[in-house]
């Protein structure tokens, strides 16, 4: 089949077992795209989550989530890490 529609994907991996997540669910998406044609994805991967606030004291970067806003669909694995807390002592 040709290629006849695209969708920009934001992909969110975030922390721990959202990377395991995300790698399958992404593998499952291009063998999708492969076996039914007829359409592209067009990954986009960004940064966010408790690592990424521990790293840079953002959980949610801006450049994050004007990314969001242009793409078509989100795919988001999980975020949160035990370990990383904010000044208050809430969870990350």
């Amino acid at each position: 089949m040709t290629t006849t529609s695209s969708l920009r994907v934001a992909v969110l991996p975030g922390d721990g077992i959202g990377v395991e997540v995300t790698e399958a669910a992404l593998e499952v998406l291009r063998a999708l795209q492969t076996r039914l044609g007829g359409f592209a994805l067009d990954f986009e991967e960004h940064q966010l989550g408790a690592e990424h606030y521990a790293r840079t004291g953002s959980a949610l970067p801006e450049s994050t989530l004007r990314a969001c806003e242009k793409a078509d669909v989100m795919l988001f694995g999980a975020g949160g890490s035990p370990d990383v807390r904010h000044a208050d002592g809430s969870a990350a």
